[in-house]
């Protein structure tokens, strides 16, 4: 072969090996970039893994304490029921007497507590 040809693959060579070398140095770079952003990313997770944790904990006591309230409401309802019925049933008997006694007689209901109460007529 001819010198000037060899020295031109030689150069040829020469250029290629530089790029393929500039190549491997430009990804190896960008391996440690990849990889630093990894460690990076895995860090993030973890503290949002720890923060998920607080806001579910958060969430369940609200929940208990949704649940307390609930019985706790139940129960004064109860309570306010029972206190009145007694009234209430009193006052319920006591107005089917005013209008048993008011068909009786064949008057108004309101004139027969009037005059059942002492309460003037208008």
């Amino acid at each position: 072969m001819d010198q000037d040809l060899v020295a031109y693959f030689d150069g040829q060579f020469r250029q290629v090996t530089g790029e393929i070398q500039g190549l491997r140095e430009e990804l190896g770079a960008f391996r440690e970039q990849v990889e630093t952003s990894i460690r990076h990313v895995h860090v993030e997770i973890e503290g949002l893994r720890g923060e998920i944790r607080l806001v579910a904990e958060g969430v369940m006591g609200v929940g208990e304490r949704l649940e307390s309230f609930r019985h706790e409401v139940a129960h004064d309802f109860k309570e306010t029921r029972i206190a009145f019925r007694l009234p209430y049933e009193d006052v319920s008997g006591r107005l089917l007497n005013l209008e048993r006694r008011a068909e009786r007689q064949n008057r108004d209901v309101l004139d027969v507590i009037r005059e059942r109460y002492g309460k003037p007529q208008v």
